[in-house]
Formats: C-alpha cells, structure tokens, sequence
C-alpha cells in the first residue's frame, strides 16, 4: 500500500535491514482478512505504525519475481494501492530500519528494491 501525503506530491517507502533500495509497504494476506485494502491496512500498521489513512484506491496488479519463489510452481501477485495519510505517528517496525517520504516525481526505478521497480514506474504513469 501507498501512502500519499496530503497534497499528493510525495509517497512513504520502507527499507529493510539489509537492503540499499526502498520497498512498498505491505506483505501477504491472512485467510481472516476481509478484503486486499484491509490487508494493506493492517500491513501499514504493522510496518508504519499507528497510523490512519483514508481514500484507499486501487492502482495495479503484478506477478512479482520473489526470490522466495524462485524454485516454487507458486509465484506472488501483488496488488498495489494508494491512500491518503491523515494521521499518526510514523515509526518503522522491528523488521523495518528506516522510513521515509519521498517526492513521487523525483523516485525512480533505480531507488527501488528488485520487486518493485516495475510497480514504481507503473505508480508514475498514472500519478502524470
């Protein structure tokens, strides 16, 4: 999921321990989980903090090369949606090391993690 700031013009990506690039927020759905946005609700929260957000949108789906899944038959489907933050404090989980927002025109492809890069150039087309 993809928090936008109040204007729209800026985007909060997380970095994992371990890792140069910058990742969307979010992970896998749980069978008790109601919908993909109440997934992405309580991803947010569990990486971000306590946080509200608000005007969840779908943007796009894509079969993400997961190194995971490389020597599986499964393969992961991400689903990737914006939203708006209203409020809340911002704070990486432990499985976060860092937490920042950034100008959705100056991000590229190449800040990115692997997985995402394609998602990030899809997410500025339809953010022109």
């Amino acid at each position: 999921i993809v928090p936008f700031n109040e204007d729209g013009t800026k985007i909060l990506l997380a970095r994992k321990p371990n890792e140069d690039g910058w990742r969307f927020i979010g992970g896998f759905a749980h069978p008790n989980d109601q919908s993909y946005e109440m997934t992405g609700r309580r991803k947010l929260r569990e990486e971000a903090g306590l946080i509200e957000i608000g005007d969840i949108r779908y943007v796009t789906s894509l079969k993400v090369d997961d190194w995971r899944y490389h020597s599986e038959e499964d393969k992961i489907l991400t689903i990737l949606f914006k939203c708006k933050y209203v409020f809340g404090r911002i704070e990486p989980s432990q499985e976060i090391s860092e937490l920042k927002w950034f100008d959705i025109s100056l991000i590229s492809e190449k800040d990115m993690v692997k997985e995402h890069k394609e998602l990030i150039v899809i997410l500025k087309e339809i953010e022109k």
